[in-house]
């Protein structure tokens, strides 16, 4: 089986995530609630950006070719670029095309849909090859950034910030639970919480 072209890969180093608190005990973390709660966020988050045509994580999408622009306005109708047939947002909601393979150590989600006639469209729009401009179906902003704050459904992260406080929430879950800690906050309510906040 071929790798998908157009994925997220997330392999947490703990001692990075959690800071000198934590270092050096990153094997016994199990990250697997993390990434499960991860999958909606990454679905959600790479869903808007098709839906916006690429302004929820960065510039707007090339335009389409004013020879192709027309042929696609009859076909499939006024839709954003990237979304004519619906295949590929259906793959990032987790649909045909979506796939995603999850351990205790590392996740990978991809999108990649196969159209009717074999093509691999998210595959070459997201490198952009020829006369094809590159529009990338899988665009996120990796940084994190200090704190989370109050965390609020209409708050706006970057994708990297969301990943990183779910894999600290694991982290100090596991901590507590070792240190015989009442937790005020449960793992589930934190990555719930994490699971509800739009990322750029």
């Amino acid at each position: 089986m071929t790798k998908p072209a157009v994925s997220i890969e997330i392999t947490p180093d703990a001692t990075e995530v959690a800071g000198a608190l934590l270092r050096g005990t990153a094997s016994g973390y199990d990250f697997r609630p993390a990434f499960r709660a991860l999958r909606g966020t990454t679905q959600r988050h790479v869903q808007r950006h098709l839906e916006t045509e690429g302004t929820a994580t960065g510039p707007r999408f090339a335009p389409l070719s004013p020879r192709y622009a027309p042929v696609k306005l009859r076909r499939w109708g006024p839709q954003p670029i990237l979304t004519a047939s619906g295949r590929l947002m259906r793959a990032a909601g987790g649909g045909p095309g979506w796939s995603e393979r999850i351990t205790a150590r590392s996740a990978s989600f991809s999108v990649d849909p196969v159209s009717a006639d074999g093509f691999r469209y998210a595959r070459a729009h997201q490198r952009g090859s020829g006369r094809l401009p590159q529009r990338k179906v899988i665009r996120l902003d990796d940084r994190v950034q200090g704190g989370l704050g109050r965390l609020s459904a209409g708050r706006v992260l970057p994708y990297g910030t969301v990943v990183a406080g779910a894999l600290q929430a694991v982290i100090i879950d596991a901590t507590n639970k070792a240190l015989g800690k009442e937790q005020r906050v449960g793992l589930r309510a934190r990555l719930r919480a994490l699971s509800r906040v739009r990322t750029r």
